[in-house]
C-alpha cells in the first residue's frame, strides 16, 4: 500500500486501536468498526489538524484500507490488518537480522 507519511501515521493509529481492542477480548467484527467521532475522541488523533486527518482518511479509503460509510464510520479492512501485520513483521526480522550481525 502506498501511502503518504503523514497518512501511513493515521493507519498506524487506527491500527493500534484495532489491536488495543482484540487484545481487550473484542471480536475482530467490533473491532474493525470506528465511530463517525473517531478521530476527535481519539487521544493521538484529536491532537493533529483536523484537515490533515480528514484528508488521510480518504486516502486510506481510495487505497481500500478503510471502507467509509454516509454517516461518517468506518471499517478497517482486511487487507489494511494484513498490510499492517507483514509491515511489522518486516520490520522486526529487518532489526533481527541487523542484530545478529553483532553476536559472534
Amino acid at each position: 500500500m502506498d501511502l503518504t507519511k503523514q497518512t501511513q501515521d493515521v493507519l498506524t493509529r487506527i491500527f493500534k486501536v484495532y489491536k488495543k481492542r482484540i487484545k481487550d477480548g473484542k471480536s475482530i467484527d467490533e473491532s474493525v468498526e470506528f465511530s463517525f467521532n473517531f478521530q476527535y475522541n481519539d487521544e493521538v488523533l484529536s491532537k493533529m489538524n483536523p484537515d490533515n486527518v480528514e484528508h488521510a482518511l480518504r486516502e486510506l479509503q481510495e487505497a481500500g484500507a478503510i471502507k467509509r460509510y454516509v454517516d461518517g464510520e468506518f471499517e478497517l479492512t482486511d487487507s489494511a490488518i494484513k498490510d499492517m501485520e507483514n509491515r511489522f513483521k518486516g520490520v522486526a526480522k529487518g532489526f533481527l537480522d541487523i542484530a545478529s550481525k553483532f553476536i559472534p
